[in-house]
């Protein structure tokens, strides 16, 4: 008893190749667990797995009279869709470990009922803890970033007007003070992380748009009083620094943008400053430096929000190069030793840097589809409760195992104060968002390629 599979669209043997395929009839064995012979390719049969969690494991399967020659290690990641009723692979790891055959990279889609009931209990679907009226913000973000709804929908319309009632954005907007800002109207970005800017930045991330009066209010204090002479945005309120600084620069273009300023000539030219600012491998430094490093995200996270019909070419280059700059380090390959943070999840990440926040760029930005996320994804898959949702792991600023942080660096007048929506330790709203939004566009760039 097998699969009868058809429709075959693509198998080549180069790695990173893609099989998508329809099939039928599992075949169940005597622990429930289901099996998915693949065609012949090559000479090669194949047999898809469920193995331990979330992950599927490829194995030989028995060939004319004898075994395949041996091929190990094959891993693939598994992604639920978020409506349809079947799995998706999406990325792959390989090792070769036969004399004559080659590395192949494999993606396609399960159905549920093809998989063991072990399996389908590990991947229960969270959108309707999601959607729960206690969050507003969350509940937006979901029914348009991950349902699909458009900004004219009623329900859509009705949750946007009520997020500035209750919930997480209602709560930061009740604190804001007459003028626009949060704390000090004297440092608008300062202390670390309870200033103005930081506030603005949770906001757009949450939903809140220049559309609010209050949102609007800030939004135009921080360009009147952030914008320099070449530029760039500084991080002083009124001067004292006279260049743009790189990680203010381009978490306020991106936060303008959410908040509809994507067309004013203030931040325009500010995402003209971020290209001029990029450093000869790809990437961008806040600090004097010739190199890039993955911790300077923000300026790709600005590109990523503007609509590609703005994209001037040199923002086209700018995005291709800094990609580059990511993908070939795979999100985390830097210095000597594994730098403990970037693979704890947070939120709100600030200015910081872990593997969700590379990932939510970068998949953003179209990359979905490119192979050298397979680390940063099996890490997000493997970080995944049998609930469906991730947890909290850690607030910025995060001292925790790792990271030699001080807590008042010699820059620093004043010690950062912690700022969170969530408990540390339990599963986290806005995390189990961006990482399915994150899944959600690697499904949609494997299937168009």
């Amino acid at each position: 008893m097998g699969f009868k599979c058809c429709r075959i669209k693509r198998f080549s043997g180069t790695p990173g190749s893609e099989l998508l395929l329809r099939a039928r009839r599992p075949v169940l064995d005597s622990k429930g667990v289901a099996s998915l012979a693949l065609p012949a390719a090559n000479g090669i049969n194949r047999v898809l797995r469920p193995a331990a969690h979330t992950d599927l494991e490829v194995q030989p399967s028995l060939h004319g009279d004898g075994l395949l020659p041996r091929v190990g290690d094959w891993q693939l990641y598994l992604h639920q869709h978020l409506q349809r009723q079947y799995f998706y692979l999406s990325t792959v790891r390989t090792t070769n470990r036969g004399n004559n055959i080659v590395s192949q990279g494999l993606s396609g889609k399960l159905n549920l009922s093809w998989t063991s009931q072990a399996v389908m209990a590990r991947m229960k679907d969270p959108i309707d803890w999601l959607l729960e009226p206690s969050q507003p913000a969350i509940r937006y973000l979901v029914l348009t970033g991950l349902l699909g709804k458009p900004a004219n929908d009623a329900d859509v319309r009705e949750v946007k007007e009520g997020m500035y009632r209750s919930g997480w954005v209602a709560k930061i907007l009740g604190e804001q003070l007459p003028r626009g800002y949060w704390y000090s109207y004297a440092s608008l970005s300062r202390p670390k992380y309870v200033a103005t800017t930081f506030k603005l930045y949770a906001l757009a991330d949450l939903g809140a748009t220049a559309e609010e009066p209050r949102v609007r209010k800030t939004c135009e204090l921080l360009l009147s009083s952030l914008l320099r002479k070449d530029g760039g945005f500084g991080a002083r309120h009124g001067g004292g620094d006279d260049e743009g600084h790189f990680c203010t620069t381009g978490n306020l273009c991106r936060t303008l943008i959410r908040c509809g300023y994507g067309d004013d000539p203030r931040v325009i030219g500010a995402l003209n400053w971020i290209v001029r600012a990029q450093k000869e491998d790809g990437g961008w430094n806040c600090f004097p430096s010739k190199h890039g490093t993955l911790d300077c995200w923000e300026g790709l996270s600005a590109f990523a929000v503007l609509p590609r019909s703005k994209w001037t070419r040199s923002i086209k280059r700018s995005v291709e190069r800094g990609a580059e700059f990511y993908l070939k380090r795979e999100l985390h390959l830097e210095g000597r030793e594994k730098y403990a943070p970037w693979f704890r999840f947070h939120y709100p990440v600030h200015y910081y840097y872990d593997l969700l926040v590379g990932l939510g760029v970068l998949t953003a930005l179209g990359y979905g589809d490119d192979t050298r996320l397979s680390f940063a994804l099996e890490r997000l898959n493997h970080k995944r409760r049998p609930d469906g949702t991730w947890v909290l792991d850690a607030v910025h600023p995060d001292i925790g195992p790792g990271d030699p942080y001080q807590m008042k660096p010699p820059y620093e007048p004043e010690p950062p104060l912690a700022w969170a929506f969530e408990w540390v330790g339990e599963p986290s709203k806005v995390l189990t968002y961006k990482a399915l939004k994150v899944l959600k566009r690697v499904e949609r760039a494997l299937t168009r390629s």
